[in-house]
């Protein structure tokens, strides 16, 4: 006997249907046999609207996404969220993971329900409180299918804490996932709000595609949004980084930098708006940083403004540094203002890149194009001898 295939096995309407087949196989010259038993247990599939919340489908959000894990998808799947407040009973952090049956069709939306305004709240420390390392996947905070941020996600911890991180497992990209319309908020200034990465060592370089993150509210954090790819050429096509603020100020101001892009081809910037950034730490203030390897990417249309680094530092509106010949980096249509710091000594080659400065193009480098952007640096931006 070699092997048998029964098709098509049949699951009478429960959630999981349990068989078990029982072979018997026989020596025709012996006379010996032996009989085995295999249980299968196969889910139904799933699509559609589910409520999670008292009285849902799903109590908590951790038991809808673990089913979504696993199941068989056959169609879009929206998570409609009814309570308030998601921390009583959810298990952090929450992890959406690749599912075979992912596709265009097969989309999965998170989102406040008609009318209610949400909040997943909870507490892990060195790590984000929701992993999104699946792909067609999106967090909608709006509850009206418009630009209202009605869902808040807050990671209250203070040890090395991150909030949402859209992460590659391998060399897989993560494809078509999107977080909009959020109010995400870290609980310490020593760490990153959202990140793009390596999905097992997060802050490694990651594979991603058409990834978007609009119109979301972000507060605290080092880096409100961290973006590190893999430098290979089409990795990071598509990444949208689009209206976004990032000028709270006060215990929920971002540390240092807005936002940072590393290794990314292909990339747009725009209509976001940073300020307040306010030195909290020993560094650098700088509201859009494009790192090493970014090529063919577009800057334009954001708003930077009040930028303060502390003694000895200087703010830069944006720093430029890809290390790349050609890079085709277009930024246009920006307003720069209020860039001020304590400077550093200007007569030296590595002190003087501490000083205020409204772009900063900094490394080997060319194929930089920058226009129609005003920049506006006034009153006592140094106090350092020499700066």
């Amino acid at each position: 006997m070699s092997s048998t295939t029964v098709n098509n096995p049949v699951v009478n309407g429960s959630l999981v249907n349990t068989t078990t087949y029982t072979v018997t196989a026989s020596n025709t010259i012996t006379g010996c046999s032996a009989t085995s038993s295999s249980t299968v247990s196969v889910t139904s599939s799933m699509s559609g609207t589910y409520t999670v919340g008292a009285g849902g489908n799903y109590t908590t959000l951790t038991a809808a996404v673990n089913d979504y894990n696993t199941r068989c998808i056959i169609g879009p799947i929206t998570f409609l969220l009814t309570a308030s407040t998601y921390t009583t009973g959810e298990v952090f952090p929450i992890s959406i993971l690749p599912n075979a049956y992912q596709s265009a069709i097969n989309t999965l939306t998170i989102k406040p329900s008609p009318g209610v305004t949400s909040a997943i709240r909870g507490s892990v420390s060195n790590g984000p409180l929701i992993r999104m390392l699946g792909n067609f996947v999106t967090i909608d905070g709006s509850n009206n299918n418009t630009s209202t941020r009605d869902l808040t996600i807050n990671n209250s911890n203070l040890s090395s804490p991150r909030v949402v991180l859209i992460g590659s497992v391998g060399t897989n990209s993560v494809v078509n996932t999107t977080l909009k319309n959020c109010i995400v908020t870290n609980g310490a200034i020593g760490s990153t709000t959202i990140v793009l990465s390596d999905a097992t060592n997060i802050g490694n370089p990651g594979y991603f595609k058409n990834i978007n993150i609009i119109n979301d509210s972000i507060g605290s954090g080092t880096y409100g949004i961290y973006v590190i790819g893999v430098t290979q050429s089409g990795n990071g096509t598509g990444i949208l980084i689009e209206k976004n603020s990032m000028q709270n100020s006060g215990s929920t101001a971002i540390g240092d930098y807005g936002i940072y892009v590393q290794g990314i081809d292909s990339s747009i910037i725009t209509k976001n708006t940073i300020g307040n950034i306010s030195g909290k730490n020993a560094a650098n203030d700088i509201g859009i940083w494009v790192g090493t390897g970014v090529k063919n990417s577009s800057i334009f249309g954001n708003l930077i403004y009040s930028l303060t680094a502390p003694a000895s530092y200087g703010a830069f509106g944006m720093l430029i540094a890809t290390d790349v010949i050609n890079n085709k980096i277009l930024i246009y249509n920006n307003m720069i203002s209020n860039i001020t710091g304590g400077g550093n000594d200007n007569t030296n080659w590595f002190d003087k890149l501490r000083n205020p400065t409204g772009i900063l193009l900094n490394g080997n480098q060319s194929g930089i194009y920058i226009h129609n952007t005003s920049i506006n640096l006034f009153g006592a931006t140094l106090n350092f001898n020499n700066a």
